[in-house]
This record gives structure tokens, C-alpha cells and sequence, in this order.
């Protein structure tokens, strides 16, 4: 089967806001098995799904809801949750261009916009933010500020510009800069007809003329060199999705290293970058944490981007599903939220969980299919080393304990490379009855490693993989950081056997079929029991899978940290589905350096 690697530019769907109240997920029961399968139906008609969910026929929808449908709101069969978008739209503030150069006036800019009135504007519901991490990141700073920009503070930004000089002089009704010299920022956009877009460029205009400073407004179609190549601009209004959850982005979206790209208005910040280098280099997920806020807290105060608002993505499911949990990126569909399902009544505990999605799976190469809903079917049947909840804190998996190991401790590392040497179980094997091996292990990530793909699995500076032992793999990156852990961590584990049969660059020709003639040999939690092309997918429950969904770890596994360090046990932190329009604000971190899984605790959570 041909194929192309499809690389979509997302933009902003606004949606119905319905947001989520805090509170624990709910374990698997105790009476419960969880689901004993699950079976994905094409249906590419969104109208279609509505009416299935609905009448009972499928149990949850995969596609985000494009529209309001009262039919689903007025259900009592039936709730619609909002999922927080993994981004926000915001004004960036071109930091080299005199006088945008002055922070002062970046930060009155901040001031004087009304976010809550922006986010009013959305008739599907949005929220102001103003954290440069989005509100479902668990690194997000949203909430700690010692104040919020998010209704409009005309009186403080005037007393701001007073202070730093920017003071009409000749009595024309707008200020000069501290030099005494006219200036008009220019505001571009690269809508040229949406009314939301001018609504609310229009209203930046507007505040900026309240404080007495001039600007203009224009639609540009070349704004994307404008703002990357030439810097020909004051304010521009984009937007930005995130596909990832750990804090690097905000080394790799602000630091000065990446001064020209699109998105940074050239901020350059020298407390900035040695925050970021610090982030980016250190093992403690606490330090990680730390770290994040102080370089969020800059980006608060020196304002080279405003973050506006941002949107919820509307989910459907039936009541009687139980243990779902959302994720910022992935919805309702997440492979912790799956796994953790169960139904309400004890009398379904043995059906399967029926999901509709709009297009048929890509393929069954979890290398190649890692994202939509392909990358929700290839969750399921294939293992990962460690499970990590929707609010990114690691459990054991087929890995059962880790540990960072640098250069000074071992001599075969180079400098700059760090290694995760990983404990694999011995009670896992793949569905043709053969042990999954530390081989296995090894090879998938040398594999992933040689291929094209890395991009797709953040696993870019993932060098290369040694068997230790019968027991133990290392994992070595060509950078240090605590964040290869978690992408390690979620990488799929293939066969040996299989890729042997395959270079590397060619990967994507290898299209595994399921059945009794097909070459899928996985070993998930789950299995193909059939497939038919364009109409469903069906797995069932892998029997020999270590991990049973009773079994299933439903708080994070104790943790301890090496050379004297305090031990830590981590929080539960995983953001659940609950009733509408209430919101859910906090989010935290816990803290590993050197991870030793030396069990997993299984509790039922009230």
C-alpha cells in the first residue's frame, strides 16, 4: 500500500466551553474487569455519530464535537465535556522594534487588553489565560501570578507608561516616547475577513487609544515574512496548538536561540536563556517544575507575547462509561483514560466500549501511525515501558524500575550524553506465544532511532540502546534531560524479529496485517481480533498481559531519589470527567530524579 507522511497546520476551532470541576479520577472497581474490548467504528458522518451515541450504539465519540448539538446537552443518557485546547491564541509584541523594546510598554500593552471580554466574544466559550504554558499543561504557571492580566487595568498601565516616560508632551491626545518622539505601533493580522479576528484586533486598537497610544491596524497576507523575515510589524495576532505537554517548549517556543522564529517577537533575555538551559539540562522533575515557573513569571512580567484565551474541544460519552479522564492533547481518549474505563453497571462488565471515528486507521506500524486515531488503536495493542497518566506522571509498565546514568558514572558515555538504564519484567510476551526480551527492547529503539520518525515520537536526540543484561536495557540520548524519561518511556516496543526484516528508511512500507495469516504480532493490553477495512476495528483483552485493567495502577508508584535525597512519593494528579461549567484551574507536578518502581500501589480512589 502507497503512502505519504501528512503533516496538517491546525487552526483555531472554537468550540462550545465546558470545562471541568477538580476532583480524583475514579479507579477501576474493585467488582469491576473493566472493559473486556474495544471496537472502533468508521463513521464519518458527525451527524451519524451523534445519532449512534445517542441511540446506544457506540459509547463514545473520538472526533471533538464541530458543533453545538442540544440533542446530546439535553440527554440524560448522554454528557458533553470540554477538554482545555493544547494552546491559546495571543498577541506577540515585537521586542526589537523601538519602542516595543521597552518592557514598560510591552506590560501596560498586557494591562490595558480586556482578556475576559476577548474570551466573551467566542459564542462556543473560551477562557482568558496568561500563562505561556496552556492551562492543560501540568507545568502550567496559570493562577500563581501575584495578579492576572485578564481584565483590563487601564488606570496601572497609564501609571506604568507615566513612570517609564512615555508622557504626551505636546498635549495631541497621544503620548511620545521617553525621547520625546512620536510613535504609532502597527497591529497586523493574517485574517483578512473573520470578524472574530477584527473584533478583537479592534479592541486592542481601542485600549491602546484609552492610554494614549497611537497604532493602526492592518490585514497583511505576507504577515508571515513580515513577522519572521523582515520584522515589519508592532503586534501581531496568531495563534498556537502544542503537541506535547512537557515544559521544553518553552526553550524551544522563547529563547534567544530561536530569536527570528515566527512566534518569539525576538525576545532575547539573558536570566531567560540560563533558566531555560537549566530546564532543559536537569534530571529532577522538581527542579523541572521550578524552573518552569521562574521562566514563566519572566515571560509574565516582560511580556514579549500576550497570551489571550483559550478554547475548549467538546467530547461526547454515555453515562454508563466510567474511569475516563481527560487530556489536553489527546481528549477523552488518551491511553490511561481507555485503559481505566469500565461501565457503571456491573451487568456491562464484559461488553466492549464501542467508539465511533471519522476515518478509518492509517495503519497497525506504531511508528509510523502515532497520532490520531490511529495512534488511539496502536496505544492499545502495543506496550510501552512505562504508563503515564494524563497528567504525565510515570508508573511502571513493562519497565518495572529506571535510573539516569551520566558520563562520570559511566565511562562508555560521552560527554553530554545521559543514559536511562531500564529493568524490563519478565512475564511479558507478544501474542504468537515468544517473551518479549530485552532484545526487543534494544532493537525498537535503535530502530526508531536510525529512522525517519523520531520527530513523530520526541524521541530527536535519542542515540542508541544496549542490552545489559536478560534484564536491562540503557537507553542513551546525545542531550540531558529528565523529559526523555517520559518519551522513552511511551515509545512502542516491537518485535525484534520483525524489524530485522526492515532498513530503518523504509519503515513505513511495513504495513502489518492482523489475523491468523497476518504478520501482527503485538503485545499490548489489548489485541486485533478483526479488522475490516473502512468499517471497524475490534481488539480484545490480551490474556497474558501482565497488567489486567483490575490491576491497573490508579495512583503514582512510590519513588525514590539517589545521593541522600529526600524520598518522595508522588500525588495523584489526574483530571477527571465531571459535570459542566465548572473549572478546573490547578494543576501539579511531582517530583523523580532517579525512579526505583519497586512496586505499584493499587487503591480505589473515592
Amino acid at each position: 500500500m502507497g503512502r505519504q507522511m501528512i503533516f496538517f497546520l491546525a487552526t483555531l476551532i472554537l468550540l462550545n466551553l465546558v470545562v471541568l470541576q477538580p476532583a480524583s479520577v475514579h479507579a477501576t472497581p474493585a467488582d469491576s474487569d473493566g472493559v473486556s474490548g474495544f471496537v472502533f467504528h468508521v463513521i464519518s458522518n458527525e451527524n451519524n455519530r451523534v445519532n449512534a451515541i445517542l441511540d446506544g450504539s457506540i459509547d463514545l465519540i473520538y472526533d471533538r464535537l464541530s458543533d453545538q448539538y442540544p440533542s446530546l446537552t439535553s440527554s440524560s443518557e448522554v454528557s458533553v465535556v470540554g477538554v482545555p485546547r493544547n494552546g491559546y491564541g495571543y498577541l506577540t509584541l515585537n521586542c526589537k522594534a523601538w519602542p516595543l523594546n521597552y518592557p514598560a510598554l510591552r506590560r501596560a500593552i498586557a494591562l490595558a487588553v480586556n482578556k475576559t471580554m476577548i474570551a466573551d466574544m467566542f459564542s462556543w466559550g473560551a477562557d482568558p489565560v496568561d500563562a505561556v504554558l496552556p492551562v492543560g499543561n501540568p507545568f502550567t504557571a496559570e493562577g500563581t501570578f501575584a495578579r492576572t492580566y485578564y481584565d483590563a487595568d487601564l488606570a496601572a498601565a497609564a501609571s506604568l507608561l507615566d513612570s517609564a516616560g512615555f508622557v504626551d508632551t505636546n498635549s495631541d491626545g497621544y503620548r511620545e516616547a521617553p525621547n520625546g518622539t512620536a510613535f504609532s505601533i502597527e497591529i497586523i493580522s493574517a485574517d483578512t475577513s473573520g470578524s472574530l479576528t477584527h473584533n478583537i484586533l479592534s479592541h486592542v486598537q481601542q485600549q491602546l487609544d484609552a492610554l494614549g497610544i497611537h497604532s493602526t491596524l492592518e490585514y497583511a497576507l505576507d504577515w508571515s515574512s513580515r513577522i519572521s523575515v523582515t520584522h515589519d510589524y508592532g503586534i501581531a495576532f496568531l495563534g498556537k496548538s502544542f503537541d506535547m505537554l512537557d515544559p521544553l517548549v518553552l526553550c524551544e517556543f522563547m529563547s534567544d536561540g530561536f530569536a527570528n522564529n515566527l512566534a518569539t517577537g525576538q525576545f532575547s533575555n539573558a536570566t531567560f536563556d540560563s533558566k531555560a538551559a537549566l530546564l532543559k539540562a536537569t534530571l529532577s522533575e522538581t527542579d523541572a517544575a521550578t524552573y518552569a515557573a521562574e521562566l514563566q513569571q519572566i515571560l509574565f512580567e516582560q511580556c514579549p507575547i500576550i497570551p489571550l484565551y483559550t478554547n475548549y474541544f467538546n467530547h461526547a460519552y454515555r453515562n454508563d462509561v466510567g474511569g475516563l479522564s481527560s487530556h489536553a492533547g489527546e481528549g477523552l481518549t488518551s491511553r490511561w483514560s481507555l485503559l481505566h474505563s469500565y461501565f457503571e453497571s456491573t451487568a456491562s462488565d464484559t461488553d466492549n466500549l464501542d467508539i465511533a471515528i471519522a476515518n478509518d486507521i492509517f495503519s497497525f506500524n506504531p511508528i509510523e501511525s502515532s497520532k490520531g486515531q490511529s495512534g488511539v488503536v496502536n496505544n492499545l495493542i502495543w506496550d510501552r515501558l512505562l504508563m503515564i497518566d494524563d497528567a504525565m506522571e510515570v508508573h511502571a509498565g513493562l519497565a518495572t524500575s529506571w535510573a539516569f546514568q551520566l558520563p562520570g558514572a559511566d565511562p562508555s558515555l560521552s560527554p553530554g550524553e545521559m543514559a536511562i538504564v531500564f529493568t524490563i519484567r519478565n512475564d511479558s510476551v507478544w501474542t504468537d506465544g515468544s517473551p518479549v526480551t530485552t532484545q526487543d527492547v534494544a532493537a525498537s529503539f535503535n530502530f526508531i532511532a536510525d529512522s525517519w520518525f523520531t520527530t513523530n515520537l520526541h524521541l530527536n536526540d535519542l542515540d542508541r540502546a544496549e542490552v545489559i543484561s536478560n534484564e536491562t536495557v540503557k537507553v542513551v540520548f546525545n542531550s540531558r534531560s529528565f523529559f526523555h524519561l517520559w518519551y522513552a518511556g511511551n515509545a512502542p516496543i516491537l518485535p525484534k524479529a520483525t524489524l530485522d526484516k526492515y532498513n530503518p528508511d523504509k519503515i513505513d512500507l511495513w504495513d502489518p496485517v492482523p489475523g491468523p495469516s497476518g504478520d501482527l504480532v503485538t503485545s499490548g493490553p489489548y489485541m486485533v481480533s478483526k479488522y475490516v477495512a473502512g468499517d471497524y476495528i475490534a481488539l480484545v483483552r490480551n490474556p497474558h498481559y501482565y497488567l489486567q485493567p483490575e490491576n491497573l495502577p490508579n495512583t503514582s508508584i512510590s519513588t525514590t531519589t539517589t545521593s541522600g535525597a529526600t524520598n518522595h512519593t508522588s500525588g495523584n494528579y489526574t483530571t477527571p470527567l465531571m459535570d459542566v461549567n465548572l473549572l478546573t484551574m490547578g494543576f501539579a507536578v511531582g517530583a523523580v530524579v532517579v525512579v526505583v518502581a519497586v512496586g505499584v500501589i493499587f487503591l480505589r480512589r473515592e
